[in-house]
């Protein structure tokens, strides 16, 4: 029998730039009352400028930050009984390898882009008592962070308020 041993090294890079910008905004009351809209992006540029242990390293985009990252959510409270919401979700490409070799992002060790849609409703039936259901990626949309993320999910909860 004979063992080949094998080798792993981590070290810390020297320096990543990352240049970017993020607009937020939320409006109230969107043409009817009790109609929100909110959302975000942004855009980042993440670079790795300087990396002696790993020159190979350097000018390749930084792990795990995507260039484009956008959500948009919507609420909607009919009355003070009940409300509704919906939020969309996208994350661009990323990449696990320093290097940037990452061949295929869509499967198991890789990092994809997200395309997703959650939904829920919240409903107040008493004074103390709240229900809630939600689903979380209503389109089954399949992404992966080295592992597959959550699909499809379902959830719901019953509050209780001491107040």
């Amino acid at each position: 029998t004979s063992v080949t041993p094998t080798t792993q090294r981590s070290t810390n890079v020297e320096r990543v730039l990352i240049n970017g910008l993020e607009l937020v905004w939320q409006v109230r009351d969107v043409g009817i009352k009790g109609f929100d809209l909110g959302g975000s992006s942004t855009w980042a540029d993440a670079k790795i400028k300087e990396n002696s242990l790993a020159p190979a390293t350097v000018g390749k985009n930084w792990l795990r930050i995507p260039k484009q990252r956008h959500a948009l959510q919507a609420s909607y409270r009919p009355n003070a009984q009940w409300t509704f919401g919906a939020n969309y979700r996208f994350a661009g490409r990323q990449w696990n390898t320093a290097t940037n070799t990452d061949i295929n992002p869509q499967t198991f060790g890789g990092i994809s882009s997200v395309n997703q849609l959650d939904v829920s409703a919240r409903w107040k039936f008493a004074k103390e008592w709240e229900w809630a259901f939600g689903i979380d990626n209503l389109n089954n949309s399949t992404s992966w962070q080295a592992h597959t993320m959550p699909q499809r999910s379902f959830q719901t909860e019953l509050r209780y308020s001491l107040k």
